[in-house]
């Protein structure tokens, strides 16, 4: 599943995604699936969390942070 929602975050691109979106384009996943996954991955050091949008924080890829892609 960390594998999945790694993919997802990285289609989202520079905009990054929220777990509420991905919950809202993917309803056939439990919520909780995807909910703890960035969490995850921000420990292995893949995506960071970069303010928020419409009360979510909002996920990134790595290379998205300060500019860096």
């Amino acid at each position: 599943m960390q594998t999945y929602v790694l993919s997802l975050i990285a289609e989202a691109g520079d905009k990054g995604i929220t777990t509420k979106e991905m919950q809202l384009a993917h309803p056939e996943k439990r919520p909780s699936s995807l909910s703890s996954r960035p969490n995850e991955l921000e420990k292995k050091g893949l995506v960071f969390y970069e303010g928020k949008r419409d009360g979510s924080r909002v996920i990134k890829l790595i290379k998205y942070q300060s500019g860096e892609a």
